[in-house]
């Protein structure tokens, strides 16, 4: 490896909720100048202009917040779901044209997590669903705290 950078160039803005406090970010963004790329995780409740972003991941807390997004640029949807959500998140996929996106079990142990997984993996196995992509929970899996 001929080169190593000495800073990181690609931050994801994550925490609580960052887009309460979009104005700060928009300014440290500003301010870095080129040669960054920046991505932001939020549960989509405050609408923000995306156009500061490589990548926005959408991970809505309710399904009000998936229609002020789905026109947006470079946002990308990851939905929590449990094992009697998957088919009412598919349908709210395909109510709004998602044409790709993330499903994260919903679980608190290594158990919950292999059985909503193996539930969305079932899912996933019908030939139209096929954009959808399991996102595991690595750290619950294996048993980081």
């Amino acid at each position: 490896m001929d080169y190593l950078p000495l800073y990181p160039s690609n931050i994801i803005w994550t925490g609580g909720e960052p887009s309460l406090r979009i104005d700060f970010i928009e300014d440290v963004i500003s301010s870095m100048g080129c040669g960054y790329n920046h991505a932001m995780e939020t549960n989509g409740s405050i609408l923000f202009d995306t156009s500061l972003f490589d990548v926005v991941v959408i991970s809505p807390k309710h399904p009000d917040y998936v229609e002020q997004w789905v026109d947006s640029k470079n946002v990308v949807f990851k939905f929590v779901v449990d094992s009697t959500t998957i088919g009412e998140t598919i349908e709210l996929c395909k109510q709004y044209d998602i044409q790709r996106a993330y499903l994260m079990p919903l679980g608190k142990s290594q158990d919950e997590i292999v059985i909503v997984s193996n539930d969305i993996i079932d899912y996933l196995k019908h030939p139209s669903y096929t954009d959808f992509i399991l996102s595991p929970r690595l750290h619950i899996l294996l048993g980081v705290q």
